[in-house]
Order: C-alpha cells, then structure tokens, then sequence
C-alpha cells in the first residue's frame, strides 16, 4: 500500500509543473516582433510583399519562422529563416534588400535584440546587386 501524502505531494507538484511549463511557453514562443515600411514590392521567400507598412514576429517553436503581416490586414506571409548568424552589439535593426534583375527581395534581417542576422533564401535567378536598407523598429 502506498502512503497517502507522499501520492498527494507527487501529483500536486506534477500539477504545478504543468502549469508552469504551459505558462511559460508563450513567453518563450515570440522572440523578436516590430515593424516596418517598405517602399516598393519585394519578394520575401515564395511571398510578394506590396508597398505598405508591415509588423512582423519571430517564432522559435519549430524552427525559426518568421511571420509577416500587413498593417492593413491585407497581406500575409509566414517565412522560412535558412539560416541565422550572430552580430555585434552596434550593429541596427534593419532589412538587408538586393536586387535580382528588376525585382528586390529581403536577404536578410539584423535583430538587435536577439543579436542576430537572419538570412533568406534568394531566387534562383539571383545576381549580386546593389543592396538597399530599411530600417526597422520595435513597438
């Protein structure tokens, strides 16, 4: 037979754990949000994002996916990041744009923050143009 207190104190501190863990998820779940303006089309990933200003939040749950919004609710994207390098403590958040024929995309995203620089995949036609920067901010 086992003891009454001991099955108590077991099942009240597994319920307490769970609580904190379900507590503590969102927290760790958004790393990095704020916005940003773009001034003309550019292509992001598979997305096409139009001129217009825009919030985006980052998400480590199952990988790093990267969600973009619209601030007028009309286009949406959600973002692959290939991969992410560490960047110094001077470094400003900005998104890093370059030019593939006469079309722009984001090749990357310096995060302050995180102290990251998070790189996209670019279009297979890419050829090495000049590259442009917007700057982001954080809510």
């Amino acid at each position: 037979m086992r003891p009454i207190i001991g099955s108590s104190i077991s099942r009240m501190l597994f319920a307490a754990l769970t609580v904190f863990a379900v507590c503590a998820i969102p927290a760790v779940a958004q790393e990095a949000s704020g916005k940003f303006t773009l001034v003309k089309e550019v292509r992001w990933g598979s997305a096409v994002l139009p001129a217009g200003e825009y919030t985006y939040a980052l998400e480590h749950q199952t990988g790093q996916v990267l969600f973009v919004r619209n601030v007028n609710g009309r286009t949406n994207a959600i973002v692959l990041v290939k991969s992410a390098s560490l960047v110094n403590e001077r470094e400003h958040d900005r998104l890093v744009l370059q030019r593939s024929g006469d079309d722009w995309f984001v090749s990357s995203m310096v995060i302050t923050n995180l102290g990251q620089q998070l790189s996209f995949g670019a279009p297979s036609n890419h050829r090495e143009q000049p590259t442009k920067v917007a700057a982001l901010s954080t809510p």
